[in-house]
């Protein structure tokens, strides 16, 4: 059994990552900036069920969520929203990279 937020990992093992969320915000996960402000379904009906890139640190975050998952930024109305066939074209232009 793992008892440690990194009991394993040296021995080739996996890492626990629910441990260390618990050592770093507590049982009850009370940091505030990784709450839910709304639930998903109302989420993805704000985002109109698109994934979205943050205005202020440029992650891309998905549409379940209405806060950046890097900086907790809100969507607002300068949130850029990725459509399917954007996501296609740079999949795409990675995999043409890569071939190269």
């Amino acid at each position: 059994a793992r008892n440690g937020a990194n009991s394993e990992a040296g021995k080739g093992g996996f890492r626990d990552r629910a441990a260390e969320r618990r050592a770093l915000h507590g049982p009850d996960g009370d940091d505030e900036m990784y709450k839910p402000a709304a639930g998903t379904k109302r989420a993805r009906d704000i985002n109109g069920n698109l994934d979205w890139k943050c205005q202020d640190c440029r992650t891309t975050n998905f549409a379940r969520n209405i806060t950046c998952i890097s900086c907790g930024a809100e969507v607002n109305d300068r949130t850029e929203y990725i459509d399917g066939a954007s996501k296609t074209r740079a999949r795409l232009e990675i995999m043409q990279r890569l071939q190269r």
